[in-house]
């Protein structure tokens, strides 16, 4: 009988040992190819990426990317393709279950100092010929979005990098782009020498992004988390390897 109790006694300390392993999850998550320094799919590393797979791995999962163009990776959430997407905006009217913010995005216009330029709100967008990135009128909020869709010398390139060349080419006056992407593809083109000099335009507000989950016992796992990571100082140190300044608050 004694040597039951003890038996059973180590199969539960077992049980409560390995339980974070055994309710380990590989989680697909539906993200943008590539939008360095946040993640750089060549090499599986970035700024978000890192940050996600940090928290995951926190909890007892891991981070199975599955990258995707930007127009597909909410639509591949919706239809429950993959586990969850990033970057998401916070929506109340569905039935998605969104962590906390975990990665903060700073867009601005972006045009060539000749041109002089006076763009100070965004009302100042309407006469331009303009490159954003895919699904910037959802991203950006309603007033940039009824500008654009007015605006019949507005596009959205899939790939950033080359808003960045069309910029310098003349081939557009204004692009909209979050400020560390452009300056990462900046400082990587081997066209850099020949680009003129360029002025920044701050009109939008910093946009807070959240993973969109569909199931929310996964989303709660992220959040706590993300809160771990953020309370040992692993968050602010991917960060800081990417010279980004402080996350969301």
């Amino acid at each position: 009988m004694k040597f039951f109790l003890i038996i059973n006694r180590i199969f539960l300390l077992l049980c409560l040992i390995l339980s974070p392993y055994l309710l380990a999850k590989e989680v697909l998550i539906g993200m943008g190819r590539s939008v360095p320094p946040y993640i750089i799919q060549e090499r599986s590393i970035g700024a978000e990426y890192e940050v996600i797979e940090s928290a995951l791995a926190a909890v007892g999962h891991k981070l199975k990317p599955v990258y995707l163009p930007l127009a597909r990776v909410e639509q591949m959430l919706i239809e429950k393709k993959v586990d969850a997407a990033t970057p998401l905006i916070k929506r109340i009217d569905d039935k998605l279950c969104y962590s906390k913010s975990h990665i903060q995005y700073q867009n601005v216009a972006i045009a060539l100092k000749r041109r002089n330029f006076q763009i100070n709100h965004l009302q100042d967008l309407k006469d331009k010929k303009i490159i954003a990135f895919q699904k910037a009128g959802q991203y950006l909020g309603k007033e940039f979005a009824d500008i654009v869709r007015q605006n019949p010398n507005y596009h959205e390139y899939p790939d950033q990098n080359n808003q960045i060349h069309a910029l310098f080419s003349g081939i557009t006056n204004v692009i909209i782009a979050d400020k560390n992407i452009f300056q990462y593809y900046y400082e990587h083109s081997v066209r850099k020498e020949s680009f003129e000099d360029y002025s920044i335009y701050p009109i939008f507000p910093p946009s807070n992004y959240s993973v969109g989950f569909v199931d929310p016992k996964l989303c709660e796992d992220f959040n706590r988390g993300l809160t771990i990571i953020q309370k040992d100082n692993t968050y602010q140190r991917i960060l800081n390897n990417y010279f980004l300044p402080k996350g969301p608050r």
